[in-house]
């Protein structure tokens, strides 16, 4: 591993550290539970991934780790989503089926994709699926983000750290998806793919880790009191 990774590899650890002590300290793992189990997993992913680095159950460690945290990662946005609609009567259907929806349309267009343009050896046509896969879903939930984004503009305008962390899932998400189709693309595009993920996935965890630390979550009670008064003033005119 170059000197570079290294560096990489420590700052994107003591980042996850960070982000997991801010959800514990601010006492927001109770509002982000899917947050605060996923940055775990992903404090833990790493370590086995620094440990296995070169050996050749990497790649195994590797995809498995990918699918676990993807998995979770869909689970923040839909925990997100869920409490954007909280003035929603039928926000547990609309968040359910939206789920489904992503997870179907990522399956689909991963078994559905032709024959790449250049022949996959035997032995990489596992990862060349879950790359295929991981690109798709990270794409669906960027674009769940954008839904996300729609919701909290809508609904909650004043929660400002829940926009902060949508951003943060956007860039992480939006720099998966690129840094993917890089890589299925070409080989000899694999370093550029490689080098999209790591960037966008540190800076998503600067804006994850600021948003909690930082901002505030905008409490539910606070604002229907501040809401009230503009209500009475429509109907007194």
């Amino acid at each position: 591993m170059s000197p570079v990774w290294q560096i990489f590899g420590i700052l994107a650890f003591v980042l996850q550290i960070l982000l997991v002590g801010s959800l514990q300290h601010k006492g927001l793992y109770r509002k982000y539970p899917f947050l605060f189990l996923y940055s775990i997993v992903l404090l833990l992913a790493g370590v086995v991934e620094w440990t296995t680095v070169g050996s050749g159950s990497f790649a195994r460690y590797y995809w498995t780790n990918e699918n676990i945290l993807q998995v979770l990662l869909l689970l923040t946005m839909l925990n997100f989503l869920y409490i954007s609609l909280s003035t929603d009567p039928a926000r547990n259907r609309k968040t359910v089926l939206i789920g489904v929806a992503v997870l179907v349309v990522s399956l689909t267009l991963a078994t559905m994709q032709p024959e790449p343009v250049r022949p996959v050896p035997e032995d990489r046509r596992v990862t060349y699926f879950m790359t295929l896969l991981s690109r798709n879903l990270s794409f669906c939930t960027a674009l769940l983000n954008i839904v996300l984004w729609n919701s909290l503009l809508h609904y909650r305008r004043r929660d400002t750290q829940m926009l902060a962390l949508a951003a943060g899932t956007g860039v992480f998400t939006t720099g998966k998806a690129i840094g993917h189709s890089l890589r299925m693309i070409d080989r000899e595009l694999a370093t550029a793919g490689n080098s999209v993920v790591i960037v966008t996935a540190i800076l998503s965890l600067i804006i994850w880790t600021w948003a909690c630390w930082a901002l505030r979550p905008a409490p539910e009670k606070r604002r229907a009191v501040e809401e009230q008064p503009l209500a009475s003033d429509q109907r007194a005119g």
